[in-house]
């Protein structure tokens, strides 16, 4: 079985590690991507060529919150 392919956006950085730390060491999971704000995680989901299957995104963050639609 694959492993479950997941991004994270969170602009506190020690909230994002330690969800990052508790659900790789909970389950078979690769973090593809991580971000500050919906945009930095964006940008890094794009330049991973992968597509998650979750993501976990903080709906209050600056720059682009879990709400915003990115119009680039």
């Amino acid at each position: 079985m694959h492993p479950i392919k997941i991004a994270i956006a969170d602009d506190h950085t020690l909230v994002r590690s330690a969800i990052i730390s508790t659900i790789q060491s909970q389950i078979s999971v690769d973090v593809i991507a991580e971000g500050e704000n919906g945009k930095e995680l964006l940008l890094a989901i794009e330049k991973s060529n992968q597509i998650p299957d979750i993501a976990i995104v903080d709906l209050s963050m600056p720059v682009m919150n879990g709400y915003e639609k990115w119009d680039d």
